[in-house]
């Protein structure tokens, strides 16, 4: 099997993690001063915990990514270059900073929608892209603020629906209300959940989020019950292994529940999170599985099947704009 040739599909890429230092110098060398070097963002690397990812990588990072739109749109696009030579033929990026760049909301989704239509020129006509709005579990102050922006930028045609990272520890159980309003509209929603607490962080996820898809989980195959709801009720598990191995959320990949999932028939998706960072790629992610849990072309080819099934890109608001992604 040659997995460089497979077909694949990403469901769980966060915009500001694809940066690494590779990137870095063909922008330099391009003429863009992006205010970090290669070697500085190299000397942060290996990550190997949450505290080295984000006091090491994403502080050395941080002056590169302003202003987001037109940063992004850099690096993004190279992204996108990288995902084609891999055969991807379908990728969510999720995409966070983007909400407040402008004060005005209209200012901000005609923006957004410029920044959008650049990386859809890329991808074409080869990969097919869908955006999803990423924000960090917050107070129901910001939340509020921030959806209303969300709920504008769905309207505008211009996402295909949002998702919630951040620190775990934070009851969803506020933010339900907002979750819950999202979910009528018709957004895709994803959490992050099962990654640094147990299965009551996915519980959380769905009985007060609403999520259609999970990231992380790794905590979820713990509670019988709980895997029991994940099935009834259809939701994706988007699965990170290296992610889970440089935070050390796992020590080594037969720790990973993907085996499980498979003999349960829990559909999964494999994903590069952070690819920068984490120095990982959609092919090294399909060899690492390959390795640990000998995957056969015909588990990626239903690992495929079922990322595209879960996909959030084909949905869209009744009042969204004709923008075909």
């Amino acid at each position: 099997m040659n997995i460089a040739e497979l077909q694949k599909a990403e469901l769980h890429c966060h915009a500001d993690g694809v940066v690494d230092p590779e990137m870095l110098a063909e922008l330099e060398s391009a003429g863009h001063d992006l205010g970090v070097g290669p070697e500085a963002l190299a000397a942060t690397l290996p990550v190997d915990s949450f505290e080295s990812w984000t006091q090491r990588y994403c502080a050395v990072l941080a002056p590169a990514l302003n202003p987001v739109e037109e940063r992004y749109a850099l690096f993004l696009e190279i992204h996108i270059r990288r995902l084609k030579a891999q055969r991807v033929r379908h990728a969510e990026i999720f995409v966070n900073r983007f909400l407040g760049v402008r004060q005005d909301i209209g200012e901000m989704v005609d923006l957004f929608a410029q920044f959008r239509q650049k990386l859809l020129r890329a991808a074409e006509p080869d990969l097919r892209l869908g955006l999803v709005v990423c924000i960090a579990r917050g107070s129901p102050e910001k939340i509020a603020r921030q959806s209303q922006r969300i709920l504008a930028l769905w309207d505008a045609g211009l996402i295909c629906g949002v998702a919630l990272a951040g620190d775990e520890g934070p009851s969803l159980v506020p933010l339900r209300p907002f979750f819950q309003n999202f979910h009528h509209a018709g957004l895709g929603i994803e959490i992050h959940a099962g990654e640094t607490r147990g299965p009551e962080s996915v519980w959380e996820a769905i009985e007060h989020g609403f999520a259609h898809r999970i990231g992380h989980a790794v905590s979820a195959f713990r509670d019988g019950a709980l895997m029991d709801a994940i099935l009834k009720r259809d939701i994706h598990l988007e699965f990170c292994v290296s992610s889970n191995l440089r935070l050390g959320v796992i020590d080594q990949p037969s720790q990973h529940p993907l085996r499980q999932a498979l003999r349960l028939g829990v559909p999964f998706s494999l994903n590069t999170d952070d690819p920068g960072p984490f120095q990982c790629t959609m092919t090294s992610e399909c060899e690492l599985v390959e390795r640990s849990f000998g995957l056969t072309e015909s588990d990626f080819a239903k690992i495929f099947s079922d990322t595209l099934r879960a996909s959030f890109a084909s949905r869209r608001s009744t009042k969204a704009k004709s923008v075909e992604l």
